[in-house]
């Protein structure tokens, strides 16, 4: 059981590299790229509500 958790666990880390690789051939030159994978794969909910969230009113 233990073996096919870290099986998906490291199918899924590929695959996100594999897509990033096809978006920009030249992405992990860049010293924050893997800070910005975990950072994206940790965070996408938070970003996701942000988004949602509508601007204050201002104060006039």
């Amino acid at each position: 059981m233990l073996m096919l958790t870290m099986e998906e666990y490291i199918n899924y880390g590929l695959s996100v590299l594999a897509e990033k690789l096809k978006e920009d051939e030249g992405y992990f030159y860049n010293k924050n790229s893997f800070l910005d994978i975990f950072k994206g794969l940790t965070r996408p909910k938070q970003e996701k509500d942000d988004e949602s969230e509508e601007a204050p009113e201002p104060l006039d």
